[in-house]
């Protein structure tokens, strides 16, 4: 899993496997993309983080 800021960079990078809880707490608020990325190909989610 990658998660990256509105300019593209890179600001969270997790191995994940099955179930688990991404601690974003570091992170300001804002829109956010994720990258999930597995043997079955690449998934892209917009997060929101707001405090």
């Amino acid at each position: 899993m990658q998660m990256y800021d509105v300019n593209g960079k890179l600001v969270l990078n997790q191995i994940i496997n099955g179930k688990t809880t991404i601690d974003a707490g570091s992170l300001n608020e804002g829109v956010y993309n994720i990258s999930i990325i597995s043997n079955e190909g690449i998934v892209n989610k917009r997060v929101m983080i707001v405090k």
